[in-house]
């Protein structure tokens, strides 16, 4: 039996109002197309995109360009579909860690109203972002994250990069 493999590529997108820039999140079981999320990544006014080897730890940032292994799909109340309880430092009900050196990971842009962005995370701009990355993990686990800001650090494998040819 082939082994199922649930892929994710970030991309930047457009500089919006607010100084953070659109990252397009777009995610496949397979060669199956899940969709896209537009997410947020870094704070505003610190926009500066990087890679891996060139980051600059606590400098409020974007998540920077590499390969990552991710981590399990991890709830604020222990078990799925609970949207209320929260995880107390990031407001938000689940966690998915992308760059454990750093706490980089997935999770709601919890404080949006008062300060959109993050320290480096990739955050959903609602809950219903965040309900459909969760309807994704449906389809398994998701192994990698490959971050592309077109900086040439990350080397996206050639199935997944001629998928992602296709959605563009």
């Amino acid at each position: 039996m082939a082994k199922t493999l649930n892929r994710m590529i970030a991309t930047k997108g457009p500089l919006q109002p607010n100084g953070l820039h659109d990252i397009y999140l777009d995610a496949w079981q397979n060669s199956n197309y899940l969709g896209r999320i537009v997410v947020n990544s870094g704070a505003p006014g610190h926009q500066a995109f990087r890679t891996v080897p060139t980051q600059v730890a606590g400098n409020l940032e974007p998540c920077p360009e590499g390969e990552f292994d991710l981590g399990p799909l991890d709830w604020a109340a222990g078990r799925k579909g609970n949207y209320t309880t929260l995880f107390r430092e990031i407001a938000s009900p689940i966690w998915v860690v992308i760059m454990r050196s750093r706490a980089i990971g997935f999770h709601l842009d919890g404080n949006r109203a008062r300060s959109p962005g993050s320290a480096g995370c990739l955050v959903f701009k609602n809950m219903q972002d965040l309900k459909k990355f969760v309807r994704w993990y449906d389809f398994g686990t998701f192994s990698k994250l490959y971050v592309d800001y077109g900086l040439g650090y990350v080397n996206i494998p050639a199935d997944l990069k001629e998928l992602f040819k296709n959605i563009r």
